[in-house]
């Protein structure tokens, strides 16, 4: 069964990415404000557990990093110094999700797209025998894509949610992909 649990979970593939910048009225849980040369305050919001903050270029090369403990809220000094002109990825995350927005630094400024802050909320999956159940909370009014994949890469289910707010839940039987 354990067995079975792992195959399960390696298999799965959720994703609800949200442009904060296509839609109107939703809050942030990131507020970036640049400071000085090369200086950011950030200030999180909605924010548990184990965070990770890095910011990585357009390879995926992380140039800074940053793992602590949150509860709510959090108020960040990001110094960026050490980094050279560019264009990089701000991406903070938590258990629930995943937060990312593109910068820009350069030895006159350093630039953040708050317009193109992107969400990417992660679900809960639950296996018993042959029933899996996923859940995941939304917490704005968008379009959620739903796929699972096998290990190998081959989709199993796909179905698109339009206007997802709210918990979300879905029960496969078999892992046939087709829903309870």
């Amino acid at each position: 069964m354990r067995k079975l649990r792992n195959f399960v979970i390696a298999m799965i593939l959720i994703v609800s990415t949200v442009n904060a910048g296509s839609a109107s009225g939703v809050e942030h849980s990131l507020f970036v404000h640049v400071v000085g040369e090369k200086l950011i305050d950030l200030h999180l919001t909605d924010i548990n557990g184990k965070v990770r903050l890095y910011l990585a270029d357009e390879k995926g090369n992380i140039f800074h990093q940053e793992k602590f403990k949150a509860k709510e809220e959090m108020k960040i000094k990001l110094d960026l110094t050490h980094v050279t002109d560019g264009a990089y990825t701000l991406v903070i995350r938590d258990a629930a999700k995943q937060q990312s927005v593109p910068v820009t630094i350069s030895s006159e400024e350093v630039k953040v797209e708050m317009s193109k802050l992107s969400k990417t909320y992660f679900p809960k999956v639950k296996v018993d025998q042959e029933l899996m159940t996923i859940k995941l909370l939304s917490n704005e009014n968008n379009d959620l894509h739903v796929k699972i994949y096998t290990t190998e890469g081959t989709l199993l289910y796909d179905e698109k949610i339009e206007g997802a707010l709210g918990m979300i839940g879905k029960q496969f039987k078999s892992f046939t992909g087709k829903s309870a």
